[in-house]
């Protein structure tokens, strides 16, 4: 019973998240049940831009959390290597503070930051370093859409940490007076034992990540162009402003962008597991040789044969 109570603690949540998900899910099928609708929004270029514009702004998001979530966790392997592990969980607490911020007051903060109008243009225009506000770069609702990348990395880089940390504290001290005498480097230390424990959790991790800022409203709906917006952002625009004969195409934008990342999934999955097979097969084989290479060392070594035994 002492086992399954934290299940049942965490049952409440989960029932209201799945029936959330599943019953929204289940009303957008039944108000888009007909296919014509799937045919219109298919046709539409709008929908096409959109679609590239989330994913072009969702895969870069994913990539540079990674990238920067990674190089923080090496940050806090160094402090942990050269001091104790509180120091090393101190900094690791310190790089999670983004975290404490609801999406939707990062866009803000973003926009009150970085806009031409902003924090940053209006201290480079008093310092004399440009002459006119409007020589800002554009940051904010931009077409490349810098500002909700800014925001996405920003947000999800600590969840990196959050969700890779607890592989360092996994990390004996034996381990570290065996590279100490191999003299190996910290980042031969870091590359060959820590990074390949990580290996997974980054995965999921990498994952967790595309999925929310591919369907993610609020900091693109504040952040974002007039054209092309993010698939969330024209599916609400749809919803909210066009007529009730439109509005199964918002659904079906919605349940497309759902089975997107469905697709993605088993794709991932299937890609892990081909290169996970390659290597495993590679390494079995390696074994092998060196089994059989060094079976025949012993017995040339040993001179063993027949007439000896």
């Amino acid at each position: 019973m002492q086992n399954k109570k934290p299940y049942l603690l965490l049952a409440p949540s989960f029932i209201l998240i799945i029936l959330l998900f599943v019953g929204s899910l289940l009303n957008g099928l039944l108000e888009s049940k007909s296919i014509k609708y799937y045919k219109e929004v298919l046709k539409f270029d709008e929908f096409w831009d959109s679609f590239v514009v989330t994913l072009r702004v969702s895969v870069v998001s994913t990539v540079l959390a990674v990238v920067i979530g990674m190089s923080i966790i090496f940050i806090i392997y160094l402090f942990q290597i050269d001091m104790d592990k509180k120091t090393s969980l101190l900094i690791q607490r310190l790089f999670q503070i983004p975290m404490i911020f609801p999406y939707i007051v990062s866009a803000y903060m973003m926009f009150l930051l970085f806009t031409q109008g902003g924090f940053f243009s209006r201290i480079l225009f008093n310092t004399g370093l440009i002459t006119e506000m409007t020589d800002f770069p554009v940051m904010v609702n931009d077409r490349w859409g810098i500002g909700i990348i800014v925001s996405y990395v920003w947000k999800t880089s600590p969840f990196v940490v959050l969700m890779v940390y607890p592989a360092l504290t996994n990390i004996e001290s034996g381990w570290i007076d065996v590279k100490q005498v191999f003299h190996a480097s910290k980042w031969n230390f870091f590359k060959e034992i820590v990074f390949p424990m990580t290996k997974d959790t980054l995965v999921v991790t990498g994952y967790i990540i595309f999925c929310y800022t591919f369907l993610s409203f609020e900091i693109p709906y504040i952040l974002g162009t007039t054209y092309p917006k993010t698939l969330s952002v024209y599916s609400y625009n749809i919803y909210s402003t066009g007529s009730l004969i439109d509005r199964p195409k918002a659904f079906v934008i919605n349940i497309l962008s759902v089975v997107f990342i469905f697709m993605i999934a088993v794709i991932y999955k299937s890609v892990i597991r081909i290169i996970v097979g390659r290597r495993t097969s590679k390494r079995d084989k390696s074994v092998r040789e060196k089994t059989k290479y060094n079976s025949v060392d012993l017995v040339e070594g040993g001179n063993f044969s027949e007439e000896n035994i």
